[in-house]
């Protein structure tokens, strides 16, 4: 079977967070072990996150706006957070069928030039895209906190406590990052599919014009039909496995975002700038909550552009098809063009979205707003 390297690549990542999207290729002994660390995660979450949120809950002195946000998000996420792993065990066949399909596919355009350099860019791009993140976590978040609480606490045992709950946190955290950024790898590679596929339909149409050639130009429509039929497939099984999932993901991520306008009101209102400024701090909370919710509605529209650049493409196949009388690609043509208009290759859901590529100015126009407002209730 032959592989793409940036998909395999995500596939590792995913297991190694305990996103088991291939579970049902596991052996018996690898099930088990799975489920097992799913359990001491839960239960560490629980552990930790529970007296947080109920002390945030009994803290009177917060004020009832932050207090609502932090109970919410840490509510929202520890939920969604079970919800994730659970909904990557049950879709894990669906999954794997999706895998088969686009293995399937590449193997027609693996011979092309420009394919193959084309998945080398997004495998060097995926790669630097997972190393800025844990440059980001280890250089800002991590040391920060480390020293912060070094500097405070003398007790061994609450440092190993400390410890625990900052792994357990970089471990959920590099999950969400790895959803995000595996989700965008697998809408990338599937609009390059319907690109190549565009391409090769358009060398078709210099084919075409050569009488010569009408048995080579049957034979290879019938191919690119069946190609197709696999990339419909392909995006029904993302939709299924990934659309819900991503929607909640956009959900946390608004929430996390006003609840980080909120809590920098309040920082400035109270004077305290010191953790506001601290430039760590802000790039990690754009980097999880602006830029990487963006990435995945932009993989989602990327493949939307591709689909709509195909219909263009199919469209001026279908007229060259009249013009060099050949009457028979012309049937075979305008009977895939009502296909393909019947059954578009989609990822359901974010795909509809309204705001779709608008995303981050709508972000950044509510959180202004929210700005405003607030301000004007607790003035500098």
């Amino acid at each position: 079977m032959v592989y793409i390297k940036a998909l395999k690549e995500a596939i590792k990542i995913e297991k190694m967070v305990f996103l088991f999207r291939i579970y049902f290729t596991f052996t018996r002994k690898e099930k088990i072990m799975a489920i097992v660390k799913l359990i001491i995660e839960l239960i560490s979450c629980l552990f930790f996150n529970g007296p947080i949120i109920y002390k945030c809950f009994m803290d009177k002195n917060n004020c009832e706006t932050t207090r609502v946000f932090f109970i919410s998000f840490h509510a929202f996420a520890i939920i969604f957070d079970t919800w994730l792993i659970i909904n990557c065990l049950v879709t894990s066949k669906t999954f794997i069928k999706f895998v088969k399909d686009v293995r399937s596919v590449h193997s027609y355009f693996k011979t092309d030039d420009d394919y193959e350099r084309t998945l080398k860019r997004i495998n060097i791009a995926f790669k630097v895209t997972y190393i800025t993140f844990w440059v980001l976590r280890i250089t800002g978040s991590v040391a920060w906190k480390i020293y912060e609480k070094y500097q405070r606490t003398n007790s061994i045992t609450s440092i190993v406590l400390f410890a625990w709950r900052l792994v357990l946190d970089t471990w959920v955290e590099h999950r969400h990052f790895v959803e995000n950024i595996s989700f965008a790898i697998y809408g990338i590679i599937l609009a390059t599919l319907l690109k190549f596929f565009r391409v090769h339909l358009n060398k078709l149409e210099k084919i075409m014009k050569l009488r010569s050639h009408h048995s080579t130009l049957k034979r290879a429509l019938k191919e690119l039909i069946w190609i197709y039929k696999k990339l419909i497939c392909c995006g029904k099984y993302m939709s299924f496995c990934f659309s819900v999932q991503i929607l909640l993901r956009l959900s946390l991520s608004f929430i996390n975002y006003i609840a980080f306008v909120t809590t920098s009101v309040q920082m400035l209102s109270e004077k305290k700038f010191l953790m506001l400024m601290d430039w760590r701090f802000l790039i990690i909370i754009g980097w999880n909550h602006i830029i990487m919710p963006y990435v995945v509605l932009a993989a989602s529209q990327k493949v939307h552009n591709e689909y709509i650049s195909l219909t263009r493409a199919l469209a001026r196949f279908c007229n060259t098809s009249v013009k060099s009388d050949n009457m028979e690609a012309y049937k075979i043509t305008r009977n895939f063009k009502d296909f393909i208009s019947r059954n578009p290759v989609q990822i359901s859901l974010t795909q509809k979205l309204t705001i779709g590529m608008y995303l981050l100015p709508c972000f950044l126009s509510i959180s202004i707003s929210y700005t405003i407002v607030i301000l004007q209730f607790h003035p500098l």
